[in-house]
């Protein structure tokens, strides 16, 4: 870049000379000038003159031990303020506290403490009062509903109390958080502030105006929505942003998340912040640092926004953002690109893939976050359903004599609508039926009692979420290589299902012991299938959907930082195998060689069939094809679009609540102390 603005004729020699070593002297001659040329045009100085913002670590908030390469480390967690670039003014800070309706409770979670407090929705604390507190601030706390009884005063609060006070104990922490530091975490867990309110300013409201708070997205995790009499007025912010850096370290990172969207996505670098305002709204973007002159999509400068998750505009304070606008720039999405469109990256498409039942309805006034149904259409007509159903099943946790102490749970995830069952430690068995002249697994105890309590679409398995696979380095040990044949089985047959001791999801030490924070943790794996002690397959937690307008291809047996996202997902059937192509609309940064070995496996009793072949079954493989540089010009685009090695995006962990609340319980076993139950926890 530097020859190319102020040397063009040396770097014209560079590139078309067959001895170009010779014109390294020039290049040495040339070291202070592009120096000096870099300070200049590093990525502050050239966001500084469009006025981002950036995005800086601010105060301490908690240390935790996490596991990191095999190893226990303090980490450390700080805020997440906004500053101007060219004043330094702090602007704003980004939240720390996610407000979700999870299962049968209100959720107030610190995702970077992982300090939380579950309030029942039907229980009598699920309104929030207008307040000031002692410090003279406007807050909305947790009441009953004619605001005469404060939930910090009940006694799940104060058992909970105990609960986070007895994990900062000093000696654990080595001074590290100080009492007044927990206060702290307590008080934002239990005070909400304005800025965690969309659309609402509760200056217009007197003080003691009572919100009822209701969650109406009907799958595990939805919004939480606040109502003034029979009028919904606001929604409650579900997205956190924070740093977090290993203790002895400089490296730092900071992580976006937003719990409607299951997604997570971390900067390893320099983060800056965008705002614009379009029909006299304001919206942030979170930009990577560099302006884009042209590219396939726009001719115009412009800049690249991260296109899976998107910030609120109530981190910055409101009086902050006239003077925090972009100038001379535009935020361009490459959806909105002619070229990312199926009618310009497939011409006269004969396969397309769409949406179809919407799923899970989140709740929120945003229509990015509600999930539907993926369909393969060829000619306006039904293909192919994917399937949103996956499978997990927690350790199996033995004493030294290999006596089982802890017995493995199994979960059935239904990832489109959101609903999990968490099936009793008995029910790890599958008995092979038939019903209505279609093979299925039920499951059942190991003397094949079969489980009734979930409705039959769950505890009635397909055959299809059943292959077998190979072991592969590049796909954590797992590469799905065909259906398992229950032809060969007699009906009644059991098979057993367990947890898979290498899976990729178990961390180990250098001596491969496994590695935990607490003796009581379970870790999840992919469910491994067994008949008479063989190991003959696997079960799926493989699922594909749409989420707003992107659509989403995700194998958790497999990776949950490696997926497809795309706005506009290209097909083709080449010889019977359905092939999945690059294209314009593939997000950058998500797919990262997984859909180079993705395969789904069809047979004739899904609803759709594609082709079928002569012994009456299907065995379609669905690729991700990947091109020549020269022949799809769609890699320029994601490499603009992928922009910073050090962005990560991570789908959460299926077991995330669960994990959480079985640490939790298995400290308090036998005790009625108010924590919630999983009954109401999974089965919303």
């Amino acid at each position: 870049m530097y020859l190319k603005a102020k040397k063009p004729e040396l770097l014209d020699k560079l590139l078309h000379n067959e001895n170009p070593e010779k014109y390294l002297e020039l290049i040495k001659n040339e070291n202070e000038n592009f120096k000096n040329w870099l300070n200049e045009n590093n990525s502050d100085n050239a966001m500084r003159k469009i006025n981002a913002l950036e995005v800086t670590k601010g105060e301490f908030i908690a240390s935790k031990k996490e596991i990191i390469d095999g190893e226990i480390k303090n980490v450390n967690y700080y805020i997440a303020d906004i500053k101007s670039l060219e004043t330094k003014e702090f602007v704003g800070k980004f939240a720390t506290v996610e407000y979700t309706g999870y299962g049968n409770y209100i959720r107030c979670y610190n995702t970077a403490s992982r300090d939380y407090f579950d309030i029942k929705i039907t229980g009598d604390y699920h309104y929030l009062k207008l307040i000031e507190n002692n410090n003279n601030e406007i807050k909305l706390v947790f009441t009953n509903e004619d605001g005469t009884k404060y939930f910090t005063d009940s006694y799940e609060y104060q058992h909970k109390l105990k609960i986070i006070n007895s994990k900062y104990d000093q000696k654990i922490f080595e001074g590290k958080i100080t009492e007044e530091r927990v206060n702290e975490i307590i008080t934002q867990l239990t005070e909400i502030n304005p800025n965690a309110l969309n659309n609402m300013n509760l200056a217009n409201k007197p003080l003691g105006t009572i919100f009822n708070v209701k969650k109406l997205g009907k799958g595990m995790v939805s919004a939480l929505s606040l109502y003034d009499g029979k009028e919904k007025v606001s929604e409650l912010l579900s997205e956190t942003g924070f740093f977090k850096q290993i203790d002895g370290q400089q490296q730092k990172s900071f992580v976006f998340s937003n719990a409607l969207h299951n997604l997570h996505t971390s900067y390893g670098g320099k983060v800056y912040l965008a705002v614009e305002k379009e029909e006299q709204q304001y919206k942030a973007s979170l930009i990577d640092g560099r302006e884009v002159l042209k590219d396939p999509y726009f001719d115009q400068p412009h800049l690249h926004k991260n296109e899976l998750l998107s910030p609120s505009i109530n981190h910055i304070q409101q009086k902050d953002l006239p003077s925090s606008q972009l100038n001379g720039t535009k935020i361009y999405n490459h959806k909105d690109s002619p070229l990312a469109q199926y009618a310009t990256s497939q011409e006269q498409p004969p396969y397309t893939i769409k949406k179809g039942e919407l799923l899970d309805n989140k709740g929120s006034s945003s229509i990015d976050d509600d999930v539907y149904e993926a369909v393969i259409y060829k000619d306006d007509k039904v293909i192919y359903n994917f399937k949103t159903t996956g499978f997990y099943i927690t350790e199996e946790i033995t004493d030294q004599n290999n006596n089982i102490i802890d017995g493995s749970e199994l979960f059935i995830h239904d990832h489109g609508k959101n609903i999990r069952h968490q099936l009793p430690k008995e029910i790890t068995y599958l008995k092979l039926i038939k019903k209505d002249d279609v093979y299925k697994l039920a499951v059942c105890d190991k003397e094949g009692t079969e489980y009734t309590d979930i409705p039959d679409e769950y505890r009635l398995i397909d055959s299809i979420f059943a292959h077998r696979y190979e072991k592969k380095d590049h796909s954590n040990n797992h590469l799905n290589i065909g259906l398992i044949n229950f032809d060969k089985y007699p009906e009644g047959s059991l098979f057993q299902l367990k947890y898979d001791p290498n899976d990729y999801q178990i961390p180990r030490n250098e001596n491969n012991d496994i590695v935990r924070i607490s003796d009581s943790y379970k870790y999840s794996t992919k469910v491994k299938i067994f008949y008479n002690g063989t190991d003959i397959g696997m079960l799926s937690n493989d699922h594909h959907n749409f989420q707003g307008d992107i659509f989403f291809s995700i194998d958790y047996n497999y990776s949950f930082k490696d997926f497809l996202a795309s706005y506009s997902p290209q097909v083709d059937i080449i010889e019977e195998v359905i092939v999945f192509e690059q294209g314009y609309g593939d997000i950058g940064n998500t797919n990262h060689g997984y859909t180079d070995y993705k395969k789904i496996h069809l047979t004739t009793n899904d609803h759709q069939s594609v082709n079928k072949s002569p012994d009456n079954k299907i065995t379609t493989d669905i690729l991700y094809k990947n091109k020549p540089f020269s022949h799809n010009p769609s890699y320029q685009p994601l490499f603009n679009n992928k922009h910073n090695e050090n962005n990560i995006y991570h789908r959460q962990h299926s077991d995330m609540g669960y994990a959480d609340y079985q640490v939790e319980n298995n400290q308090n076993i036998g005790s009625d102390n108010g924590t919630i139950d999983y009954e109401n926890a999974i089965y919303p």
